[in-house]
């Protein structure tokens, strides 16, 4: 894998997450702009947008990695932009899990009990979250960036759980 691409997966998700959130915050509800009627083509037409975007922004960042950071060693930079080949197919699999807890939760696509089932898993993948909650509770216009800084935490989690994972795997099988 290119080590572009290997930088950009968590940096994709880092920023698709809170646009997947605002899409479906703003296109689902009537009283948030746009006030417009939501169809499955505007939301999934935003939801395309909001992929691209965070493609060339995970790309972006990526690149920028390996051009200025590369050379200073660090364990979370590396765990998010050079994760090896089992942390993230470990991390894939954890997004698929979200994705599927999220069809039913947030789009009310496939069956309940799929959500019901994928919820303590949501709620581990959420901790970042859930921790900060409370400060994006407040009315601040500071507390609106910590709720997006939070999104954006999930995919650093969950590829620091990936990479935890693998460590403790291959440290029982040797």
């Amino acid at each position: 894998m290119h080590p572009v691409v290997r930088g950009m997966v968590v940096p994709f998700f880092a920023f698709l997450f809170p646009m997947v959130w605002y899409a479906n915050r703003n296109l689902t509800s009537d009283v948030l702009p746009p006030r417009l009627e939501p169809s499955p083509e505007l939301i999934l037409g935003a939801l395309g947008a909001g992929v691209a975007v965070a493609l060339v922004l995970g790309v972006s960042l990526s690149a920028l990695h390996r051009r200025f950071l590369a050379t200073r060693p660090n364990r979370l930079r590396r765990w998010v932009f050079e994760p090896d080949d089992r942390t993230l197919a470990v991390f894939a699999v954890e997004a698929a899990l979200l994705a599927l807890w999220a069809l039913p939760a947030l789009a009310d696509l496939g069956p309940d009990l799929l959500q019901s089932v994928l919820t303590p898993l949501a709620v581990l993948f959420g901790l970042p979250v859930l921790l900060l909650l409370p400060v994006t509770i407040e009315a601040s216009p500071g507390a609106h960036i910590v709720f997006v800084l939070t999104l954006m935490a999930v995919p650093v989690w969950m590829i620091t759980l990936a990479s935890l994972g693998v460590g403790r795997l291959e440290g029982a099988l040797t």
